[in-house]
């Protein structure tokens, strides 16, 4: 699983929900409400239609990030 989102938050798509979620069997959003919520306030997630993505800000973030969505 780390290794599905620490390359997804390098794409330019993102983290795709849809596919983690048929891939994991888990909803990303309710996993990580919570951490989601605090990188969209913190301007380090993007959310578009069912994907994630680092902000310009974020990519200088993105192993921290991609640590925090590991638990």
């Amino acid at each position: 699983m780390l290794e599905f989102l620490m390359l997804s938050l390098r794409l330019e798509e993102g983290i795709n929900t849809v596919d983690f979620n048929k891939r994991f069997n888990l909803d990303f959003c309710n996993l990580y409400l919570d951490d989601l919520k605090e990188y969209i306030e913190g301007n380090i997630l993007i959310k578009n239609k069912d994907c994630y993505k680092l902000s310009n800000k974020g990519k200088l973030f993105a192993n921290e990030v991609a640590s925090k969505f590991v638990k």
